[in-house]
């Protein structure tokens, strides 16, 4: 492997050459992304997909959608022959610089199969809690920049906290997630951010100076600056 190479914009001869390979490698093994092919040219047409070259041949390649908060990894696969050669770091890597560059927050992901929450482990992602919903695979999450850590107990008077219950459950509940914030000087902007995987039925709480300030399931809660997705972004919090 003396010539490694990634392109955004790979050919139709390029798409060919994977189309043959994940073929192969399904009558081979019943494995791979064959069965989503249909969905693989979209991502090509849309312009949603990089590839990566090992000596001139396309060894591998990941799909994407992009959204407003954070990029999505669609499809991730290295050819068979290439594998644990250091190819998927490369072609990771590359996707982690579009999605900062393109200003997400952060990579979400669901693992297919399951056996490649490892894998992705080993890029820094981590898996999201049981939510209460149905969930066929494993979701991961990675931040994109850098985040306020969880704590399990509240040691300052201006704290976020999160309960995996609804509003009317908190009272027989603790907080299950807990961030002790800090505001930059003279600013309603958080010094590092919160982002974490959410349902929006779970009870988000802003306790500033020992009192709170507002306590309400994450979809009725009224301060716009917390935004929510898969996962809840807090940047900054005003009254």
């Amino acid at each position: 492997m003396n010539n490694i190479t990634t392109s955004f914009k790979p050919s139709v001869t390029e798409l060919i050459e994977i189309k043959k390979w994940l073929i192969q490698e399904e009558n081979d093994s019943d494995e791979g992304f064959y069965s989503n092919w249909n969905h693989l040219v979209q991502s090509f047409d849309a312009n949603e997909m990089v590839i990566i070259q090992c000596d001139g041949i396309t060894a591998g390649f990941t799909t994407w959608n992009s959204f407003s908060l954070y990029g999505y990894i669609e499809y991730f696969e290295i050819h068979p022959s290439y594998r644990k050669k250091g190819l998927g770091k490369i072609l990771f890597n590359e996707i982690e610089e579009y999605f900062k560059k393109d200003n997400r927050y952060y990579i979400e992901l669901e693992c297919n199969p399951k056996e490649a929450e490892f894998y992705w482990k080993k890029q820094g992602f981590k898996k999201f809690p049981y939510r209460g919903l149905v969930e066929t695979n494993t979701h991961m999450y990675k931040p994109l920049i850098q985040t306020l850590n969880i704590t399990n107990t509240a040691i300052s008077d201006n704290r976020i906290e999160l309960w995996d219950v609804r509003r009317h459950d908190t009272k027989e509940h603790k907080p299950k997630w807990i961030w002790n914030i800090e505001f930059k000087k003279n600013s309603n902007q958080l010094i590092k951010p919160i982002i974490f995987p959410c349902n929006h039925q779970w009870t988000l709480s802003w306790v500033k100076n020992g009192e709170v300030i507002e306590q309400d399931e994450i979809k009725y809660f009224l301060n716009k600056s917390v935004i929510h997705n898969s996962c809840m972004l807090i940047t900054e919090l005003v009254e």
